[in-house]
């Protein structure tokens, strides 16, 4: 391994430690996470574009029985991502 392969490796590596520990700070927040809230069930969730992407989430959060709101800035578009879900 190479010097400049090395340096880049070494890089990752702490950015990756970096990425786990600050993910895991974030469950210790002062003042949200020791006051007890609890999170609320999600009842209706908009989706705005409905290409694959959308229309994936959109099915998965169906299927879940979750509410949904398909958002889109053409009708055009709007019937090709509904065509989508169906």
């Amino acid at each position: 391994m190479s010097i400049a392969e090395s340096w880049n490796v070494r890089r990752t590596s702490k950015g990756l430690v970096h990425a786990f520990f600050a993910q895991r700070l974030t469950s210790k927040v002062p003042g949200v996470t020791d006051v007890g809230l609890k999170p609320r069930q999600i009842k209706k969730v908009a989706v705005i574009g409905g290409g694959l992407m959308g229309s994936r989430i959109a099915t998965a959060l169906h299927l879940s029985n979750i509410s949904v709101v398909l958002n889109k800035i053409n009708l055009d578009y709007l019937q090709k991502g509904m065509k989508t879900l169906q």
